[in-house]
């Protein structure tokens, strides 16, 4: 009897956790901490890497065409890669992360010139909120404006002031409607004894408007009266 053993086999890894660092300066090198890495094997069973299990390249000072590193993990001659992007500035330039701490903000980040300041601020909006500005942390720290020179990449958080419960909705002006045309008076409305129900009503109009018939006076028209040529 023949018995073969099949050996686990390593499927796949994967980045469960991001690094706390993924903006780095030019000339810094990869720094995985924080950074959890599984990997996955043929029976279903999974394994948390430790930093030493894996490697990373590049492993040197990263430059600003480095949009990316790969995670590579061996085990019994099986070689699987996981890529991870990342950004890297040029000397001066920073990534400013924008927080807008309960509210929304249409710009999530943006770098600064060579100066360490940035062009502008983006304008965030909270329902029931008067926005009071950016600043370096959520409580305390300092207020941000173009004139602000920031000294690495950092995330700045916008702070607001309650309006007591009172959400400002803006009125949005509308058309006023169109009046209604008045409608026009029937020409057989002038005679008294022309009922406005009857079924001939449409035939006394058409007649009237048309000077065909004028009637026995200005308001009897004689609807029941035998009609005789003159």
């Amino acid at each position: 009897m023949r018995i073969t053993v099949v050996k686990n086999k390593l499927e796949s890894i994967e980045i469960t956790k991001n690094p706390d660092k993924t903006i780095y300066q030019e000339n810094e090198k990869f720094d995985p901490a924080g950074m959890t890495v599984k990997a996955t094997y043929s029976d279903g069973t999974e394994k948390t890497l430790a930093a030493t299990d894996y490697t990373v390249v590049p492993d040197r000072a990263l430059t600003t065409n480095d949009k990316s590193v790969t995670v590579s993990y061996t085990d019994n001659g099986v070689k699987k890669d996981v890529v991870l992007s990342i950004k890297v500035n040029p000397a001066g330039v920073y990534t400013i992360t924008f927080d807008p701490n309960g509210g929304s903000v249409t710009t999530a980040s943006a770098d600064t010139g060579t100066d360490g300041k940035l062009a502008s601020l983006p304008m965030p909006t909270r329902g029931g909120y008067t926005f009071d500005g950016w600043y370096t942390a959520k409580t305390g720290g300092a207020k941000v404006d173009e004139n602000y020179a920031f000294s690495g990449s950092v995330t700045i958080y916008a702070r607001w002031t309650s309006n007591g419960g009172v959400i400002i909705v803006p009125v949005t002006p509308t058309t006023p409607d169109t009046p209604d045309t008045p409608a026009k008076e029937r020409p057989s409305a002038k005679f008294k004894d022309v009922d406005p129900n009857a079924w001939y009503i449409e035939y006394i109009d058409y007649v009237v408007e048309n000077n065909l018939m004028n009637g026995v006076s200005a308001d009897k028209f004689a609807p029941n009266a035998t009609t005789t040529r003159a």
